[in-house]
């Protein structure tokens, strides 16, 4: 717990939305600007300047490539909330390319094959090809399915499956290659879903269900109502973590009580998942 270093960067709001690591790199993503700095000493190596556009959700590196989103706090009238998306060179923080998409984009964009995958307010999932931001593909969930919502999650993408969720209509199955619908699971409140054993494991944290279904398909395999409020399930082997009344566990191909940690108090809201880390899941509490 001992601080190794502290960095002040003079002029730039100190809210600090999210930070990315690699190879000893620190990327951190500020409310109106990006750093990279030195991950051992918190030397800063390069930075943008502020910016007017604010910066709303956490950054993906891939390649040499820094994805990030921009959201622009005072938008055109009647224009929606205008968002650009942001690749910066990761070796200079230069831009190499930037696509407006003119619609709140709050969820982090996700990287796959090439493209880079993001839903907008619009109702809208985008794929925009990595290398120079021109669009890939297009799915308009709102035109084919009515009465969305804002309720969304970051993309999730296994095996050239895109799982998103969408408002009222609940989960949806993309194909990573054009788009195309492959099934959909309504259940609203969405969380963000693991995957395993060939299957999606959807949430929803105002009905406290919980469905696995299967990925390729969308049939259900099981599905079960839990006490408390849910948050994201993380999926270890044939084993899922999450909160219900109490941190949990629960057999992964029945939905089965294994284990509850009683110990655990003050948690977060359902907002707040747990997170694994070399075999560690780690659950943040109100304590500290």
């Amino acid at each position: 717990g001992k601080r190794l270093w502290r960095t002040e960067l003079k002029g730039v709001p100190t809210y600090t939305l999210s930070s990315v690591y690699k190879d000893n790199i620190l990327y951190s993503v500020l409310r109106k600007g990006v750093y990279a700095l030195n991950a051992a000493t918190g030397q800063v190596l390069w930075g943008n300047e502020p910016l007017i556009y604010h910066f709303t959700t956490h950054p993906v590196v891939d390649g040499n490539l820094l994805f990030v989103v921009m959201n622009d706090p005072n938008p055109p009238p009647l224009s929606g909330i205008k968002a650009k998306i942001l690749a910066l060179d990761i070796r200079t923080g230069k831009p190499v390319w930037e696509n407006d998409v003119n619609y709140l984009t709050s969820e982090s964009p996700v990287v796959y094959d090439g493209k880079l995958i993001y839903g907008a307010s619009n109702g809208k999932i985008y794929a925009l090809n990595q290398s120079d931001g021109t669009t890939n593909w297009i799915r308009d969930l709102s035109v084919d399915y009515s009465n969305l919502g804002s309720d969304r999650v970051s993309p999730t993408v296994h095996n050239n499956i895109v799982l998103v969720h969408n408002g009222n209509q609940g989960y949806f199955a993309l194909s990573a290659q054009t788009g195309s619908i492959i099934w959909n699971h309504k259940l609203s409140s969405g969380l963000s879903p693991a995957i395993g054993n060939g299957l999606a494991y959807l949430g929803s944290y105002s009905t406290n269900k919980l469905v696995a279904v299967n990925l390729s398909t969308g049939v259900v395999a099981w599905e079960k109502d839990y006490p408390g409020h849910l948050n994201s399930p993380i999926l270890v082997k044939n084993r899922l973590y999450f909160r219900t009344n109490g941190f949990s566990v629960y057999n992964a191909l029945n939905g089965e009580f294994i284990q509850s940690f009683t110990t655990i108090s003050g948690m977060y809201g359902n907002e707040k998942a747990a997170i694994l880390s070399d075999g560690v899941v780690y659950y943040p509490a109100e304590s500290g």
